[in-house]
């Protein structure tokens, strides 16, 4: 299983099971801009790897390097996007057809399922986390305001004999219609 990354024209080997002759590299493979274009074909069939790949790209040299003779590759479709690939090797010579064709994109299908409600998931989980920190930012901003209330009437703070003047002389007109000016 390979995931695609279209803005690096990269791909990345996810998942792998089974024996090769090499192991499956750790991070990504560079890919032409064929490679990249022929990822979003309906399905890729390799009768005999050896004589019909070229080790001239990264890619070419992975599949040569597995000692496999034919391939069946079906791209994995996740929201009207090629996000990967799903490909299956075998050491016979022409083992794959048409007919597995269909097999493969139902396991290929399957897979952009899974995709699917792992990144569903995933989002669910990050928003249960924002609104659990929504929940403790308003439970601080409660708090905060009860102790500020606590402590005088007013959100307004000031401790000088000059400002508790000026707030003696604005609750005098505070319970008429009128807009009051502070200056200094």
């Amino acid at each position: 299983l390979s995931e695609l990354n279209h803005g690096a024209s990269s791909l990345r080997i996810v998942a792998f099971a089974g024996v090769a002759d090499g192991p499956a590299p750790d991070g990504s493979l560079d890919l032409t801009p064929l490679e990249t274009a022929r990822q979003s074909l309906a399905f890729e069939i390799l009768h005999d790897i050896p004589a019909e790949v070229n080790p001239v790209s990264e890619r070419d040299r992975l599949i040569l390097g597995t000692g496999m003779r034919s391939m069946l590759r079906v791209p994995v479709w996740l929201g009207g996007v090629v996000r990967g690939s799903l490909g299956f090797f075998s050491r016979g010579v022409s083992i794959y057809s048409r007919e597995d064709v269909e097999i493969a994109r139902r396991l290929s299908d399957r897979v952009a399922l899974m995709l699917s409600h792992q990144k569903l998931s995933e989002e669910a989980r990050i928003a249960a986390e924002a609104r659990e920190r929504a929940e403790r930012l308003a439970a601080t901003v409660e708090t905060l305001t009860r102790e500020l209330e606590e402590r005088e009437r007013t959100r307004v703070v000031g401790v000088s004999a000059a400002w508790k003047d000026v707030l003696n002389n604005v609750g005098r007109v505070a319970a008429s219609e009128t807009t009051v000016l502070i200056t200094g």
